[in-house]
């Protein structure tokens, strides 16, 4: 379900995995234009990659958790470095 005014849209979703329904408010200028191809984290600088998610998958905070785990600590022995360091 998606409702507004000029500058902020509310969108509700219900979360695929666990059924629970979550709204919240994005602007709506960011709205129009991850709709007409931006990419996400253009169109919605502002939101969190957990909200971002949640307009891509529809999955809540918990289930994104669940589903992808915990978000990982920056550390200086991460795999990139051992790709890109070699």
């Amino acid at each position: 379900m998606i409702a507004g005014n000029k500058d902020v849209i509310t969108i509700a979703k219900q979360c695929p995995f666990c059924g629970k329904e979550y709204t919240f408010e994005v602007p709506a200028e960011g709205y129009y234009e991850y709709r007409m191809g931006s990419l996400i984290q253009n169109a919605f600088p502002t939101l969190s990659p957990t909200e971002r998610e949640y307009l891509v998958s529809g999955l809540c905070d918990t289930c994104q958790k669940k589903v992808f785990g915990e978000e990982e600590e920056d550390d200086e022995d991460s795999w990139e470095d051992e790709i890109y360091n070699d």
